[in-house]
């Protein structure tokens, strides 16, 4: 430790002892000394930071708003497209490529748009002005969730299907780059933890349920 003696500083230099030099001595004395105080500041613990939640795990928190006007337009246009008779379908908004807008998940659940196996689920994406359809999926049958993972960019989604002769189940639809797999009934089923981390988004309607046993037109 640093000692001074403030009697021996006058003779030595007939000056006055000044204030800030007496307190820049004892600063530097206790950057010296390496006080309790100054080592456990440098000691602390860095920071944790609270890891980004999973939102497959939030109830409600992968559903958004949807323009409902412009999809009506968009769905009479697709079944215009189709040559389809036009029904009663259902929806549900979810941003499945990360790009901050909705798209809007269609479960067409008309008589002309089901058969044994299950019905047409249409993902309609949205643009400048209305949406429009990216990809098809017959048999498919509620509840449809969205998985945890993604492919190319899109989140995976989860639905059941079969019926008939073909044993219900749930299986993954991921996207190809091109679009989700035309086919439910042909996909492979996910992994169990896979399906436990998804989120449903569209339950079984009563629509769906009169018409899924109808063959179609």
């Amino acid at each position: 430790m640093l000692m001074l003696n403030i009697r021996q500083i006058p003779a030595m230099t007939g000056f006055k002892i000044v204030p800030a030099l007496v307190a820049a001595l004892a600063l530097a004395d206790c950057g010296a000394s390496g006080t309790p105080e100054t080592t456990a500041l440098n000691a602390q613990a860095p920071i944790a930071l609270t890891p980004k939640q999973d939102a497959s795990g939030a109830p409600g928190a992968l559903a958004g708003k949807v323009n409902e006007p412009e999809l009506r337009k968009a769905v009479e246009r697709y079944n215009l497209a189709k040559q389809r008779t036009p029904g009663p379908y259902d929806f549900a908004g979810v941003d499945l490529n990360g790009d901050g807008k909705s798209e809007a998940i269609v479960m067409f659940s008309g008589p002309d748009w089901c058969q044994k196996t299950g019905c047409s689920l249409v993902v309609f994406q949205e643009e400048q002005v209305g949406y429009r359809p990216v990809s098809h999926i017959t048999s498919a049958r509620p509840p449809v969730l969205i998985g945890p993972e993604a492919s190319f960019g899109w989140r995976d989604l989860m639905a059941n299907t079969g019926g008939g002769a073909a044993a219900v189940r749930t299986v993954r639809l991921g996207f190809s780059g091109k679009g989700y797999p035309a086919n439910a009934l042909l996909q492979p089923e996910p992994v169990s933890e896979m399906l436990s981390r998804s989120q449903q988004v569209m339950g079984e309607t009563p629509a769906f349920a009169a018409a899924a046993d109808q063959p179609p037109s």
